[in-house]
């Protein structure tokens, strides 16, 4: 049988073709190519979101449809997005819904075609070549590309061929951020709220749907239990049970009994009813942590240990008492002293920063709250990353904060938990009981969790727990800095000292009430005028505990430590430039000073990504660049100001000169 024929166009029509080709080497030419057009219809193997907006506000096109090749899928979409502020994906959300600008993931296969089909009033530009639709094919730094393009008119059976052609690869494709469109127009939520929900969702709209309505019921049964303790505590009558309210969608119900499959619940019509005390003993066992959280009028916090609950915030019966506290607290500050270190004083006021930090931590989300309030763009609260050698005292400085909390011995977070599913789990149960990891290791899996915790997946109305790690490591990835605030337990103890084990047994099997004194004044200075608090809120994260803890001795007619940390550790105490310096002292750095330039040399046995690292040491002001195994500081003001530690001491550059000469 013979085949049927196919009807070909030719392509080389005399009477209207132009070929033209392009070597693209520069931005110039890229430029050209697309520039003086109102709409574009495309197919590119690849493509980011943040790069498509980009180029469509760059050319001012006025409609714009992307057909993205790469079988990447939409997960990956969101994953670059969640690492943009929520501006950026509303702005795509609204051309989306103007139907100016498209984007399409093919379902299911590879589309590895590249063109372009621009048009303007009466003419249209054709481009087919090597070139994606990004700005690494832009820019022409590090990649060429080579395309033919053609210039056609209004009718042209040409231009008809490669539009149904563009169609063609149309077919079976899904639109991005349409699913996400669909559920903030029909929840009743905020938009806001809607999308870090849909940002926080690993696959599927339909299951990411059903998880976050899992998660309100996870969270009310979470509330429900702790306003029940708290009516106990008040002498109330109250049912052993709770009961909330669920969806009456299938899947999410399903969902919401694989769940709670472990617990003695019941459903009926559409309430669903647990044991409170079991429940409670379900969230520490799945969650690691126990259940905790601030009662809804904002004054009381409640802890529940699923064998029992109770409110912990009171205030103290008499200054005796705190005294005491502060003695006990105290004496845990002062076992430092057992250990080695060159400089005591700055070990213990480090060692106190990050117990305020600790004493804070359960009250993260009631923070950020009001924080917002004040600068609704604001990142933070930062996450507490402490670190040392081995063997000093940070496993204890763990388990110290954690009875303070609970009055009970509880183990910080082992490493093997410090991945994305843990701290899922924890902010699903609505529990701000601190997650306490120790010896971690913060690498790039945890970087989507990190940057997006407090700034995209937070939501006012859900209550989640604060982060704190303990590692060995001194300098955390380049993206982590501006999100942790990072304490030094420079020290390191004998494990043989008999005496020291035996002090801090003591010390660790001892009660001491003041957290929930502490709970009680901090919550109250959250509730104060924003106008009173804001410099606590913005310029000192801690300046609201300090308050706080200054007041107990004040109450207790006690004299503050002298190493108490009155301000920041970190205005008081320069970690990077503490170990720059050391980097000078111990021969491994040296240093050259030439008109307006410094040269900091490295030996060239050392790897480049540690020159990497101790160019991060520089502060952010000082302007410096790596050349081989050479940093070039041009800033060199801003380096002497940081470097001398905006003291003017005569003759200190020309002592560190001689110390770090080229010999």
């Amino acid at each position: 049988m013979a085949k049927p024929k196919v009807k070909q166009l030719s392509l080389f029509p005399a009477d209207e073709l132009k070929l033209k080709t392009v070597y693209i080497d520069k931005p110039k030419l890229f430029d050209e190519l697309f520039s003086g057009y109102q709409q574009m219809k495309a197919v590119s193997y690849a493509a980011s979101p943040i790069t498509v907006l980009s180029i469509f506000e760059k050319f001012d096109f006025d409609q714009m449809q992307l057909l993205v090749g790469e079988n990447i899928g939409i997960k990956h979409y969101k994953g670059e997005l969640q690492n943009k502020d929520l501006a950026t994906l509303q702005k795509l959300m609204n051309l989306v819904r103007k139907e100016k600008l498209n984007i399409y993931f093919p379902k299911n296969k590879t589309i590895h075609s590249k063109f372009y089909i621009l048009s303007r009033p009466g003419e249209h530009r054709v481009i087919v070549g090597s070139a994606n639709f990004s700005e690494t094919a832009r820019k022409a730094s590090k990649q060429h590309n080579y395309i033919v393009y053609c210039d056609l008119e209004d009718g042209s059976e040409l231009f008809k061929t490669f539009l149904n052609d563009y169609k063609q690869h149309l077919k079976y494709s899904q639109l991005f951020l349409q699913d996400l469109i669909q559920l903030v127009d029909s929840r009743e939520e905020s938009e806001e709220q809607v999308i870090r929900t849909w940002l926080s969702q690993d696959i599927g709209n339909v299951k990411g749907e059903v998880e976050a309505e899992s998660t309100k019921v996870l969270s009310e049964l979470s509330n429900q239990t702790l306003e029940a303790e708290q009516r106990q505590e008040d002498a109330l009558a109250d049912s052993e049970e709770i009961t909330v309210l669920i969806p009456a969608e299938l899947k999410t119900r399903e969902n919401i009994e694989k769940k709670l499959s472990q617990l003695h619940f019941s459903i009926g019509g559409s309430e669903l009813s647990v044991p409170r005390q079991e429940y409670a003993s379900f969230v520490k066992r799945m969650c690691g942590v126990p259940l905790l959280g601030v009662t809804q009028d904002n004054s009381r916090l409640v802890l529940h240990m699923g064998e029992k609950g109770s409110v912990l915030t009171r205030e103290p019966e008499n200054r005796q008492q705190v005294s005491e506290a502060l003695d006990y607290i105290e004496s845990y500050i002062d076992s430092f002293r057992f250990g080695e270190c060159s400089d005591i004083l700055r070990v213990q006021t480090n060692v106190y920063e990050a117990l305020l930090y600790v004493l804070a931590a359960p009250f993260a989300h009631e923070f950020k709250k009001r924080k917002k309030s004040v600068d609704m763009y604001s990142r933070g609260p930062s996450f507490l990353y402490l670190y040392g050698p081995s063997f000093n005292g940070k496993t204890n400085f763990l388990r110290f904060c954690l009875r303070l909390i609970t009055g009970e011995h509880v183990e910080p977070i082992a490493q093997e938990h410090f991945k994305k599913t843990k701290i899922m789990s924890a902010r699903a149960f609505a529990t701000v009981f601190p997650l306490l990891f120790d010896d971690v290791n913060i690498d790039s899996k945890m970087e989507v969790v990190l940057k997006n915790y407090w700034e995209i997946w937070w939501d006012r109305s859900t209550p989640i727990p604060q982060l704190i790690m303990t590692t060995n490591k001194f300098n955390p990835p380049e993206w982590a800095n501006t999100r942790i605030k990072r304490i030094n337990f420079d020290v390191k103890f004998d494990q043989n000292n008999i005496r020291a084990s035996e002090e801090l047994n003591r010390i660790l099997t001892a009660r001491c009430d003041l957290f929930s004194w502490f709970a009680t004044r901090y919550l109250s200075k959250l509730r104060q005028p924003l106008e009173d608090i804001k410099n606590g809120l913005l310029v000192d994260e801690l300046g609201l505990a300090r308050s706080v803890m200054q007041s107990f001795y004040d109450y207790a007619q006690r004299p503050l430590p002298v190493y108490f940390p009155l301000e920041p550790v970190e205005r008081l105490y320069d970690i990077d430039r503490m170990e720059w310096l050391e980097l000078f002292e111990t021969k491994v750095l040296s240093l050259e000073d030439q008109k307006n330039k410094i040269f900091v040399r490295t030996p060239t046995t050392i790897q480049a990504y540690e020159v990497d690292r101790f160019m991060r040491l520089l502060p952010q002001g000082v302007k410096a660049k790596r050349k081989g195994h050479t940093i070039v500081i041009e800033g060199k003001d801003k380096y002497l100001e940081w470097v001398q530690g905006g003291v003017q001491k005569p003759g200190w550059w020309k002592r560190l000169l001689s110390r770090g000469r080229l010999g």
